[in-house]
């Protein structure tokens, strides 16, 4: 019988771990519905979040679980939802999708509506599709997007916001707010999900940002009460006041004042998710 060296027994026994280990990996990311590559992803945002950015939250992340499920006749989906947050870094969505799931079944996308310009960039296109990212154009004329989003939360899909439009550099004020968010709320009747994010990582660029060490904050609000609003004409007056029951709420958790709609006081372009100001 051959002998073998305490080395090669060691360097053996370290091989045999590691394709244990990624055997039980392999099997548990075959149990996300949305596939492989999405479970990866969420496994990485982890360290990132957790220890880069060491990420806290004032209660667990309350989103509906998934997988996504769409609703049964007039009832709305029991697992859609609409995130709703503040605008501080290139960060804030991998601070929203972070720890939403309990288990690998649960971990799906959030479709975060982004600035065309920053999806079509080619190195993080592939990113952005496997998270099922919705492209919108500045012009506030595409309607296209607008469809996506409703038909993911009709599917019982998840869909994040940012009313503010970009990165907000203000240091204590939110930026006036864009009735996209208003308007795919009253349009499925999906809940509205407040998120105030505090500390988020900074930095010169996108990269040096993600890179930045922090203490970030996660505070999540109970969903905003639009109850007496569905059902009634999307007027811009209904419009007006679902975003500033949002905005509001957003401002509280994250401990900034609010800026009210846009037009009101913004002399930055906002990328618009548009809301026809008649719509049934």
């Amino acid at each position: 019988m051959p002998e073998f060296s305490p080395a090669a027994l060691v360097a053996g026994a370290a091989l045999l771990a590691i394709a244990i280990v990624a055997a039980i990996l392999w099997q548990r990311s075959g149990r996300c519905p949305h596939g492989r590559l999405v479970w990866l992803l969420y496994v990485l945002a982890i360290p990132l979040t957790g220890g880069l950015w060491r990420a806290t939250r004032n209660e667990p992340c309350p989103f509906p679980r998934g997988p996504s499920r769409p609703g049964k006749g007039d009832e709305p989906s029991p697992t859609a939802a609409l995130i709703v947050a503040n605008h501080r870094s290139p960060g804030d969505p991998m601070l929203l999708w972070s720890r939403h799931a309990d288990a690998p079944e649960q971990i799906r996308p959030i479709a975060f509506l982004m600035a065309r310009e920053l999806y079509d960039v080619p190195k993080l296109k592939w990113f952005y599709d496997a998270l099922d990212t919705i492209p919108v154009a500045r012009s506030g004329r595409d309607m296209k997007a607008v469809k996506v989003a409703l038909k993911r939360l009709k599917d019982g899909g998840l869909v994040g916001l940012f009313p503010e439009g970009g990165i907000n550099h203000n240091p204590d004020r939110l930026r006036p707010a864009t009735p996209g968010a208003a308007f795919l709320a009253l349009a499925t009747d999906a809940p509205v999900y407040p998120v105030g994010l505090r500390n988020a990582p900074r930095g010169k660029n996108i990269y040096t940002s993600l890179l930045k060490p922090t203490r970030a904050e996660i505070h999540y609000g109970e969903p905003v009460d639009l109850s007496d609003l569905r059902g009634q004409r999307k007027t811009p007056e209904v419009l007006a006041e679902a975003t500033e029951r949002i905005m509001r709420r957003v401002a509280e958790l994250s401990d900034f004042e609010y800026g009210g709609l846009e037009g009101e006081g913004d002399d930055e372009p906002t990328p618009v998710v548009p809301a026809p100001a008649e719509a049934a």
